[in-house]
């Protein structure tokens, strides 16, 4: 284990954890890409000629396609260039590079329909930043806006020359620039999707004020028509706004990209496997959104997705659906471990993550929910159980089979709720027991640390520093969860029970 200086814990199987993408598969999707492109480019271009000119298809156009194809794939490989000096991660990854250029392909294919069949003037100029930036990141988003933006207009200046059509299309540009930063900047923080196309119909509304100014200031066109600009900038963002909404669910789907919408819908109670673990295991219930929300307090404070923590939080736990009574939240006084032996007992109690895990992947839920399900509790023993069959017998006992056998934590979220897990059930076992700052961080300090010792955080990047923070978080929140409230009593005087 490194100290809190180092970026992360070594794994043992090494710390490349995901499928980088080799240069020929970068140049393959690349070229592909600019050269599907440049076809529907071309052929677009033809729709637009009279028949006989159709006909009179020449090595000129062969030549105009691999031009078109050329520039696309200077822009292209530019931007990940770009994106690897900024260290955008994810464009590392085949799953995301592949996303990233059908993200690219689809944008460049409404652009050419907009601007051969409908308007110049009202093509989605933010389409792919907004896709990018809320399946890939926000970094990710804006830049690859600008540079399709790039692409776009130099397409356009060399198949139709240098026209007014071509300034207007780069002044539009300007102004969605500016929406396109942005409304990708708020979208993190916007939850719903009614909520996300508020903020893009207010920013498109301040954007489309910039292609009139610039009209107005360069002179080359009168109010009316810098007016006219402005609201074609407008139109713009509104129709890249809502074809965003109509493509997002298809990326989400083909792709399983986890947005904040999408983490949003599946936190919601309303949700199938939320409302299951409500009726049949209530108990386990109410603890897990305390764990959530645990986990989305201290995924903000280390730099994590705090709504992916969140909803891992809420359902690292329904696989107590299947057996609710074995678990201590949900009993009434009745506990069924008391009429099997504790092997029986262990193995109910550990069975309970392969079936979250189960539950969850049939739900079609993402798939690293379901992997926090399965790794929540590592490979940690169930000592109370262990404890009971050491008083049951005089032989030794094989702690291996009263521990958990699943996966360590491979990620810092499954690492936070495996912590929130922990910290929340063993506080609430105290009932009080703990009154002071330094008695909660004492305590708490010592779960985390028994994780550590034990190994639990070999497998996933969690760092000392972010262990830390935690600590911190949980401290700080942890007593407000506990607190005290003043005891009603009964009126001896009023049989209806009213309170005094």
């Amino acid at each position: 284990m490194k100290d809190k200086n180092e970026l992360k814990f070594q794994s043992p199987n090494g710390p490349d954890v995901k499928a980088k993408t080799e240069t020929p598969f970068k140049i393959a999707i690349v070229t592909s890409t600019a050269l599907v492109i440049g076809c529907i480019t071309k052929a677009l271009h033809f729709t637009v000629k009279a028949a006989e000119e159709i006909i009179s298809f020449s090595l000129t156009d062969v030549a105009d396609v691999l031009i078109v194809t050329a520039i696309l794939m200077v822009v292209f490989f530019t931007l990940l260039v770009y994106l690897r000096f900024v260290k955008a991660d994810k464009v590392s990854d085949k799953k995301h590079l592949i996303t990233l250029f059908s993200i690219i392909l689809v944008d460049f294919v409404v652009r050419l329909l907009f601007s051969n069949f409908i308007s110049v003037f009202v093509i989605p100029f933010s389409l792919a930043g907004l896709l990018s930036a809320l399946l890939l990141s926000r970094r990710i988003g804006m830049m690859t806006n600008i540079f399709i933006n790039i692409a776009f207009f130099l397409n356009n200046v060399l198949l139709n020359g240098y026209t007014d059509a071509a300034m207007g299309a780069a002044t539009l540009v300007s102004a969605i620039m500016f929406g396109i930063v942005m409304i990708a900047y708020t979208g993190k923080s916007s939850a719903t999707r009614v909520r996300y196309m508020g903020v893009g119909v207010c920013t498109s509304a301040v954007a489309a004020i910039i292609p009139a100014v610039i009209g107005i200031l360069s002179n080359r066109y009168g109010i009316i028509d810098a007016g006219m600009y402005g609201f074609c900038g407008f139109v713009s963002a509104l129709v890249s706004i809502a074809l965003m909404s109509l493509f997002l669910p298809v990326f989400e789907f083909i792709f399983k990209i986890n947005t904040v919408f999408r983490l949003s819908e599946i936190t919601s109670l309303e949700a199938p496997l939320m409302r299951r673990l409500a009726e049949e295991a209530p108990g386990t219930f109410s603890h897990s959104l305390m764990v959530g929300n645990l986990a989305e307090l201290c995924a903000i404070a280390i730099g994590e997705s705090a709504q992916l923590a969140k909803a891992a939080g809420y359902y690292h736990d329904v696989g107590k659906i299947n057996n609710p009574t074995f678990f201590i939240e949900n009993q009434k006084g009745y506990n069924p471990h008391d009429d099997v032996i504790p092997e029986i007992s262990v193995k109910i109690i550990t069975s309970h993550t392969e079936d979250g895990y189960q539950m969850i992947k049939k739900s079609n839920l993402p798939d690293i929910i379901a992997d926090v399900a399965h790794e929540h509790h590592g490979t940690t023993s169930v000592n109370y159980f262990l404890y009971k069959a050491q008083k049951l017998t005089e032989e030794d006992i094989d702690q291996s089979e009263f521990s958990y056998t699943d996966p360590k934590p491979t990620t810092k979220i499954a690492a936070i709720v495996m912590i929130a897990d922990t910290v929340e059930a063993a506080t609430r076992a105290l009932a009080g027991g703990i009154s002071t700052d330094k008695e909660y961080r004492s305590y708490i300090r010592s779960l985390i640390k028994a994780k550590s010792d034990a190994g639990q955080f070999s497998n996933c990047e969690i760092t000392f520093n972010d262990l830390r923070l935690i600590e911190d978080t949980l401290v700080y929140f942890m007593p407000q969860m506990h607190h005290q409230r003043i005891r009603y009593e009964f009126s001896k005087s009023n049989t209806k029970g009213v309170l005094r």
